[in-house]
């Protein structure tokens, strides 16, 4: 963990008195734990290790904005185009109200994260968010968004923009692998549709979930 300042107050819970004070270049260790309140993120961190950090058996969280990465350790990131709306979400897989939407982008390091979520939570593969000039947030972004899923189709289909309208004349054939992004949307016939690769916010594209495997 590198400090941007000499030191900064770790409280042993969010909102109570300071119980530790976290020096510039000493070790610590940074959980995957995260909190949001008041406005702000706070992260778990642990002066003996990274479990206990993940745990938070020290019961100590830093605000997030306190947490810097090293200039040598800057990620190189990659911008990419969000596909379809996202939710963001936290470390611990809790989702957050921030919401991403469709077409814009984002800059993020070019690694999954997987994230086991556990019963009340989210679990799956994710994207970490950083802002342009390679700070980082605290927020993820579920890669199903972003990439997308490959699927194969089982039967011949039909590229729809609307329930009752194609966007053209082209038939995709049974046993084609299909890009489609994030989760099914539920058109007004009733029917659940997958966006699909070539989508983009004039060109809507979309294809029949029940026409996959």
């Amino acid at each position: 963990m590198n400090l941007p300042y000499d030191w900064v107050y770790g409280g042993f819970n969010i909102g109570t008195a300071a119980v530790n004070v976290f020096y510039q270049g000493q070790k610590y260790y940074v959980g995957k734990l995260t909190k949001y309140e008041d406005g702000q993120f706070f992260t778990s961190v642990s002066k003996i290790s990274e479990s206990a950090a993940n745990q938070n058996d020290d019961g100590a969280w830093i605000q997030t904005k306190y947490l810097a990465e090293s200039e040598s350790a800057k990620p190189e990131l990659v911008k990419k185009t969000i596909m379809h709306k996202a939710r963001a979400y936290t470390w611990g897989g809790t989702k957050t109200k921030k919401v991403y939407s469709a077409y814009t982008n984002v800059y993020v390091k070019n690694k999954i994260i997987h994230v086991d979520g556990g019963k009340y939570w989210t679990s799956g593969d994710f994207y970490q968010v950083y802002n342009a000039d390679g700070t980082y947030t605290n927020y993820l972004i579920k890669v199903g968004n972003i990439d997308g899923t490959k699927r194969v189709l089982k039967h011949n289909a039909y590229i729809y923009t609307s329930s009752t309208r194609r966007a053209n004349r082209i038939v995709l054939k049974k046993g084609t692998t299909i890009t489609t992004y994030g989760d099914s949307y539920k058109f007004k016939n009733g029917k659940h549709y997958y966006r699909i690769e070539g989508a983009t916010k004039t060109d809507k594209r979309y294809v029949k979930v029940e026409n996959f495997k």
